[in-house]
């Protein structure tokens, strides 16, 4: 079991690789765009992305923590409640953050499917507001004021891009308002 868990890894980025060739074939995508350090393809300065790449880190440790919360509850025989809250919580910041990184809600399911911008977000609410309702009473349990704040924070940051993308309105500031508030809500 510990050998397997520590191969996961190995299988992630196998999976990277895999996505990364069928995408170099499928979509004529250079080599170099795909593996290469996003400063060093543009020529842009190392600190390209600095507060993005943050919040990667961060959803990342954040889901990465859910995981092994939920490695840990299945393995000692902890209440398979909180497992799965461990699990469906890792599992929602692991796409947040993926659609984070790789802009899913913003450049990838608008331009590849026929789904909106808008309806995609607003499915990412309802995905989050079944969760809510699903384990309302262990979120009750725990430091639930922080979980608010970064909704709230999230919401703020979601709002200031439809703002943008929707109805055209620009608030000044609004790009460091959307990404401050995004990053605290992560």
């Amino acid at each position: 079991d510990v050998l397997r868990s520590a191969s996961l890894p190995i299988w992630v980025a196998l999976g990277v690789l895999c996505a990364a060739k069928i995408a170099r074939v499928y979509f004529d995508i250079p080599w170099f765009h795909m593996m290469g350090d996003p400063a060093a393809i543009t020529g842009w300065p190392f600190y390209l992305g600095f507060v993005s790449n943050a919040g990667a880190l961060l959803w990342a440790a954040a889901a990465s923590i859910f995981f092994f919360s939920y490695h840990l509850h299945r393995t000692s025989g902890g209440d398979a409640e909180w497992g799965r809250f461990a699990l469906c919580s890792g599992l929602l910041v692991g796409l947040l953050g993926l659609d984070d990184i790789f802009m899913l809600h913003e450049a990838v399911i608008p331009k590849y499917t026929p789904i909106s911008q808008t309806l995609f977000v607003a499915m990412y609410a309802g995905l989050a507001a079944l969760y809510v309702v699903r384990f309302a009473s262990l979120i009750a349990q725990t430091a639930y004021p922080l979980l608010v704040g970064a909704v709230a924070m999230l919401a703020v940051s979601v709002g200031l891009d439809q703002m943008k993308d929707i109805f055209s309105i620009v608030v000044f500031g609004q790009g460091y308002l959307e990404d401050a508030a995004k990053l605290l809500g992560i």
